[in-house]
């Protein structure tokens, strides 16, 4: 009504009003509040009180503000007259002016913001606009908000605002007629209850969850089942609770939907980046350490290159780039060797390594290529498969993610945390730890020298599988010869909690989306020592930073810059710090090496050796 000339009530000059008014009599005004809402009043049943609450209720955000208003009028002649509601009781003469001589003929009451409040009229006539923006804008924040405190709040405000809205904007399904839209509107919490569904499914539960029952009841709902989360679902409670190794193992590899079967999760687009994926200095120094450590035991005339859990092939790739520039210890590799469990990641290892399968003997074949230099390249399953010749092996984020089982000493003995069904409505996962007797097969391993200081009440990881193959490693060197390079986050004693997943770079609860995150502990180095104690020399760990220092990925990184454009500078020094900051990834990260026992010792790790 913004457009309507104002006349004000003296005026005697007549216009053409933007409504059409009937000057029949009638009982019924119209209360016209913008173009398209408007409300009839019945005047013979006006009363001060409830026409004032009426017009209050429609002027909810006007009188919020306390913004000013004009209502203007038009009488039987079309002449329009103007009421301020700063200057008189707008209400008072509403009733006034109905209760009149002329009120019989006026069939309507136009209210618009007084255009002298700037930016506060404009604000009110797009009221509607920017509460539909203030939604979109809690729902994102629902969405892609870390913070749990901060999702609860942007997501009761969003209901709110849009059952608000939903009274005066036309949206789809929500009827025009005014009766429906005040219904709507005094049912708030109902429309809340109705919106929740929607927007709820996108929480993302900590580890914690609030300890009001009513609150855990009222955003509750349970994550979508997954094949693998039924199968594993169905299984647990035929036969019990399964120990978290299983779990870890289930979720990782099964074929139904196991996380590493998806083919490729890694680097910015996936959960997860790894040293290889950071920067090319990490692969050529490793492959510079082998080279070195290949002198050091006599230069050998035929060696095979292993390594376990490839990833997209990156680490491989770099380090053979860094070994063509040592012409008889690149000539002397006569195979690759990838123990790797995914199909999907296998083929995408040998589009990488091997040219997209060029000059491979068998294309059809999953265990074997060869790349353009000729050299060939198998896929293992499992360790043991490996021929036995001299073997250079790497083992880089591997250890991390082979399954632990996690025990509590009570008072009583060891006790086994382990995986079971969550039945509880108030949790949107599907699986539970639980405290179950332990099982006489894991008892034994407990009673080795490195978990002998453990209290009361403690918790501890144990994965015998990491130390099955790092005695499996140091049994191939002791018979064969060659060197490995154990590289993976971890300490070097015993851990408790450090069981977690990952997914989309972000921590969430090791429960929550089975198969959809990457679930991984911390290496237990001292347990890989153990394992390899009597069969090889241990050297290390020492940390990262320590171990890409002594390499010399300093002087790397200076070549580099005076070789690159200078916008590559930024990734290029970005890199370093990643990969050497104590705080990044220089300290949480460690090196192990294992030689033949009597070898010297290897670059590196001439200051931390231990045979």
């Amino acid at each position: 009504m913004s457009g309507r000339k104002r006349i004000k009530a003296s005026s005697t000059q007549k216009t053409e009003p933007s409504v059409t008014l009937n000057t029949t009599k009638s009982d019924k005004i119209v209360l016209y509040f913008s173009r398209e809402i408007k409300f009839p009043v019945h005047k013979s049943r006006i009363a001060y009180e409830n026409l004032a609450t009426f017009i209050e209720e429609r002027l909810r955000f006007v009188h919020t503000f306390n913004y000013p208003y004009e209502i203007f009028y038009d009488d039987r002649e079309g002449i329009e007259h103007e009421i301020h509601s700063e200057k008189v009781n707008a209400v008072q003469k509403i009733k006034e002016v109905l209760e009149g001589e002329e009120g019989e003929f006026i069939e309507g009451f136009y209210f618009i913001a007084d255009k002298s409040g700037g930016i506060k009229t404009w604000v009110y006539y797009n009221v509607d606009f920017l509460a539909f923006l203030a939604t979109i804008i809690c729902v994102i924040g629902v969405i892609f908000s870390t913070r749990f405190e901060l999702k609860i709040a942007l997501y009761i405000t969003g209901a709110f605002l849009m059952t608000r809205m939903v009274k005066h904007v036309d949206l789809p399904g929500i009827p025009r007629d005014r009766q429906t839209r005040d219904s709507l509107f005094k049912n708030q919490f109902k429309m809340i209850q109705k919106f929740l569904p929607t927007l709820r499914s996108n929480l993302n539960y900590p580890k914690w969850r609030p300890s009001c029952m009513i609150i855990k009841r009222f955003l509750a709902t349970k994550e979508p089942l997954s094949p693998l989360v039924e199968d594993l679902k169905n299984r647990i409670k035929k036969t019990g609770p399964i120990s978290i190794a299983h779990y870890m193992k289930e979720v990782s590899t099964n074929p139904l939907r196991g996380y590493y079967m998806r083919g490729d999760v890694f680097g910015e687009k996936g959960d997860f980046i790894t040293s290889p994926e950071i920067s090319q200095m990490f692969g050529e120094l490793v492959g510079i350490w082998f080279f070195m450590q290949w002198q050091n035991l006599g230069a050998p005339k035929n060696i095979q290159i292993v390594e376990l859990g490839p990833g997209r092939g990156t680490l491989m790739e770099d380090m053979l780039r860094a070994l063509r520039n040592f012409g008889d210890c690149f000539h002397a590799i006569r195979s690759i060797h990838l123990i790797e469990a995914s199909r999907e990641l296998c083929d995408i290892q040998r589009r990488k390594l091997c040219d997209d399968l060029q000059d491979s003997q068998d294309k059809n074949s999953t265990k074997f290529a060869r790349n353009k230099d000729g050299l060939e390249f198998y896929w293992h399953e499992v360790f043991d498969d490996v021929p036995d010749i001299c073997s250079m092996v790497i083992a880089h984020e591997f250890f991390d993610a082979i399954p632990i089982y996690v025990f509590e000493r009570t008072k009583n003995g060891y006790q086994e945390i382990m995986v079971d069904v969550d039945e509880d409505n108030t949790s949107p996962f599907h699986f539970r730890l639980v405290i179950h007797p332990l099982t006489r097969e894991l008892e034994s391993f407990l009673h080795l020298p490195l978990y002998e200081k453990v209290n009361i009440g403690d918790r501890i990881e144990v994965s015998p599988e990491s130390w099955h193959i790092a005695n499996q490693i140091s049994k191939h060197i002791q018979k064969n010869s060659g060197s490995s390079l154990i590289i993976d986050y971890g300490q070097d004693f015993v851990q408790s909690d450090t069981f977690r997943a990952i997914k989309k770079h972000k921590f969430v609860n090791v429960m929550s989306t089975p198969g959809e995150a990457d679930v991984s502990a911390n290496v237990n180095f001292k347990l890989l020592k153990n394992a390899s104690q009597h069969l090889a020399d241990v050297h290390g760990p020492i940390t990262q930073a320590d171990f890409l220092h002594q390499l010399g990925i300093g002087y790397r990184l200076k070549m580099l810059l005076n070789n690159s454009l200078p916008t590559m500078h930024q990734n290029l020094m970005s890199g370093y710090q990643r990969l050497t900051d104590p705080l990044a990834m220089g300290r949480i990260y460690k090196v192990l090496a294992l030689t033949p026992q009597g070898s010297p010792v290897p670059v590196a790790f001439e200051s931390n050796s231990h045979t």
